[in-house]
């Protein structure tokens, strides 16, 4: 039986029957899937027990003033479950955040901000809580108080309390109430009693839900209890399936197999549970959580088997290639080997000729240089002769070397004077009259003697004082310095 599966034409919920599971499945598929749009995605998976507790706690929660306590080991999947339910029926999830300095005061103010909410704006809630997060004992007085009767009685100040009265006041006048301060007062509560449902999930582990049901009363008394057993097996197949599907490269009746082998894995693990407890009398608990570690642990050591594989592939077929890359490098080397072997033979022939050939142009070396020894001797005999001719000539320049400087001082006290007085002998002694002629050779033209060499013809050289004093001078010099060099 649901609330949810017929509605009449103004949206109102028909509690009905459900024919199947599967119609049920659907349906509840379809809500998960729109919860998921707009919420924090819950990935759950809806056998047949779970859509048993989200039907169970949308028809308590779903009734006026009902409250639930779901009672099971961590892990169970009560909140997710909760949600969902919550979804259905279109109320507003809280949850409070428990941080180190979560105390009194703060849950104080979310209970005010709730009663505020279902009393004032009429949101339908859900507040839903967990045994870890009752950080101090007085929460559960609180709990405890609106569970019984709907009134805290420390909860709002006398300006609160006025408040939410007046914001009640139209609609209890609608309602045909009269507006005094007491009759606005219970409608207030009576209306934040139906809005708003406690969703109180608990551990049955330990002696704290024995001690908290015997000091607290109205968490047995006022809600309605959901226990969550151990998961059957046809849920831990399911769920496993579910995790497991999105694993790639796995054939369908391997995948089936390790389905089945999860499933058998955790339910071994709680037959040495119970072993266990029955020798030892301690606990060893085995929760729908550790079963989703599993699962978990599973695909996170097949992602990393699977990872070294491919490195190790990777390595492999990089490996086989470099090999086929040097093989046909290797052949290609071959190749090259045989024709640089010819090459190679032919130039050793070459080589065997050449040295054959240098054999006997060397033969033919050492005979020329056996021959010219001889000349090495007479060069040797000749330079020796040079050499003491050198001598002599030296010693004959410096016998020369006085007489030259004399000839120069002597053609430097030439001048126009001299020879325009030399000009006017008409015959002059015969020393003179050679050194005319000796003056008409040395500046002859081609270098050529001429036949007239007498007085008359060195006059006639002298006629022109100044070109015979420069060819003269030149000639001179020319002459010593011919002499000096030699």
């Amino acid at each position: 039986m649901a609330g949810f599966m017929n509605f009449t034409s103004d949206d109102t919920p028909i509690y009905d029957s459900c024919r199947s599971y599967d119609t049920l499945k659907k349906l509840l598929d379809e809500q998960l899937a729109s919860h998921n749009e707009t919420n924090a995605v819950m990935d759950l998976v809806l056998f047949q027990q779970a859509m048993e507790h989200v039907t169970r706690i949308a028809r308590i929660i779903g009734l006026p003033r009902g409250s639930a306590m779901l009672v099971g080991v961590g892990g169970s999947g009560k909140q997710s479950l909760c949600r969902l339910a919550s979804f259905i029926v279109q109320y507003e999830v809280f949850q409070i955040s428990v941080t180190g300095t979560y105390g009194v005061n703060d849950f104080k103010e979310n209970l005010l901000m709730l009663y505020t909410k279902t009393g004032i704006k009429s949101q339908p809630m859900t507040f839903l809580m967990t045994d870890t997060q009752i950080v101090n004992e007085r929460f559960l007085v609180y709990i405890n108080d609106f569970l019984s009767c709907g009134f805290i009685p420390d909860l709002m100040t006398p300006e609160d309390k006025e408040a939410m009265c007046n914001g009640v006041r139209n609609e209890c006048k609608a309602a045909g109430i009269l507006d005094s301060m007491e009759n606005l007062w219970d409608f207030f509560i009576d209306k934040v009693r139906r809005l708003l449902h406690f969703c109180l999930c608990f551990s049955p582990v330990g002696d704290k839900f024995r001690i908290r049901a015997r000091n607290f009363p109205a968490l047995i008394n006022n809600t309605v209890i959901d226990w969550f057993q151990a998961w059957p097996h046809e849920a831990l197949v399911s769920v496993a399936g579910f995790f497991l599907k999105d694993i790639e490269n796995i054939p369908s009746e391997v995948m089936e197999n390790m389905q089945y082998h999860m499933a058998f894995t955790h339910l071994a693990v709680d037959e040495c549970s119970a072993a266990y407890l029955s020798q030892d009398r301690r606990y060893n608990y085995t929760t729908p959580k550790s079963y989703l570690e599993l699962i978990a642990l599973y695909k996170a050591l097949l992602a990393s088997k699977r990872e070294d594989l491919r490195q190790q592939r990777e390595r492999l077929e990089s490996g086989v290639a470099k090999i086929a890359q040097a093989s046909a490098q290797v052949a290609d080397l071959q190749v090259n080997l045989k024709q640089e072997q010819i090459i190679v033979a032919e130039k050793k022939l070459a080589t065997d000729a050449l040295i054959v050939n240098i054999g006997q142009e060397k033969a033919v070396v050492d005979e020329a240089v056996e021959s010219s020894r001889g000349d090495e001797e007479s060069c040797a005999q000749m330079q020796t002769d040079v050499m003491a001719f050198q001598a002599e000539c030296e010693e004959d320049l410096k016998a020369a070397e006085p007489i030259i400087a004399e000839a120069e001082k002597a053609l430097n006290s030439l001048d126009k004077k001299s020879l325009g007085e030399l000009k006017s002998f008409g015959s002059p002694a015969a020393e003179v009259v050679q050194v005319a002629s000796a003056c008409i050779i040395l500046t002859a033209p081609g270098g050529k003697i001429p036949k007239d060499l007498s007085w008359n013809a060195g006059k006639k050289m002298m006629n022109n004082v100044d070109q015979f004093l420069q060819v003269g001078t030149t000639h001179t010099l020319s002459l010593l310095s011919q002499a000096e060099g030699v």
